[in-house]
């Protein structure tokens, strides 16, 4: 009984720590939140790697930002900014490939399926029946409905 006890108590403090050091790596973006965030949300950190990556540039402004990644930002994701929509990913050499549409073509913004569980909804955004990118976003929060909106909003611009 006491051992059991004991092992419960350490089980709980090493979730604990675990939780809290995890916390605190969002906290200073360390590693990315799993969330879809507006550009006042993106930590400095981020925002650096995603100018440092080339991801995006100085000239133009980030608006929507989500990072499929765990240990890095750079592992693949979604960005929305004034200028284009960029979709990237990280392939096995370690080089990002991006995939990328100006707002101005933008033509249609379409879910393909609704997240459930731990699967991202995914949406095709379009510039014509054959250009088009996919974005992989969460569908927790209304994470994936907000960013698409935003996309979908471009359309009108």
């Amino acid at each position: 009984m006491r051992t059991t006890i004991k092992c419960t108590a350490v089980a709980i403090t090493v979730l604990v720590a675990a939780a809290m050091v995890y916390a605190v790596l969002v906290h200073n973006g360390s590693i990315s939140s799993g969330r879809v965030q507006m550009a006042a949300e993106v930590h400095e950190r981020q925002l650096k790697q995603l100018l440092a990556t080339g991801l995006i540039t100085s000239d133009e402004s980030l608006e929507y930002f989500y990072s499929e990644g765990r240990l890095s930002i750079t592992e693949g994701g979604s960005i929305l900014t004034d200028r284009r929509l960029i979709a990237y990913s990280q392939n096995q050499d370690g080089r990002i490939q991006t995939w990328q549409i100006p707002n101005y073509a933008i033509v249609s913004v379409t879910k393909t399926r609704q997240g459930d569980g731990d699967k991202h909804s995914i949406y095709r955004v379009a510039t014509s029946e054959e250009d088009w990118i996919e974005l992989w976003l969460p569908h927790e929060h209304g994470d994936a409905e907000r960013f698409a909106a935003a996309v979908q909003a471009k359309i009108a611009d």
